[in-house]
């Protein structure tokens, strides 16, 4: 079992952010990403049912490359607020298997120029 990754992001608050992540197996070795989905998103608490955003293959993710398990979450300006937000990025793979890739504290911080 792979435990996902923690791992902190800071952006300001009302920018355009394209999150990059090359996802592995435990082994290191890549995760093929050929006919998975994903879903990532943010909440105050850490629970999907008070997910303040949430991004889809499709929209708002986008496999850049399957084979080395590559993938980008773009985050639209003024989608995020201002504050303290837990994230979590969620694959299913081909074979109905699914894997927490990613989780952590997303801090957004306010601008003078935030959206």
């Amino acid at each position: 079992m792979r435990l996902p990754d923690m791992l902190n992001i800071a952006i300001n608050a009302g920018d355009s952010v394209d999150i990059d992540y090359a996802l592995t197996n435990s082994d290191g070795s890549s995760m093929d990403l050929t006919g998975a989905s994903a879903k990532w998103g943010i909440s105050p608490d850490g629970t999907a049912s008070s997910a303040t955003l949430t991004k889809t293959v499709g929209d708002g993710i986008s496999i850049t490359d399957a084979a080395s398990g590559a993938l980008t979450v773009s985050i639209d300006a003024g989608e995020i607020p201002a504050g303290h937000h837990w994230y979590e990025l969620e694959v299913v793979l081909s074979d109905a298997s699914s894997h927490t890739m990613a989780r952590g504290y997303l801090h957004a911080t306010s601008t003078i120029y935030a959206s």
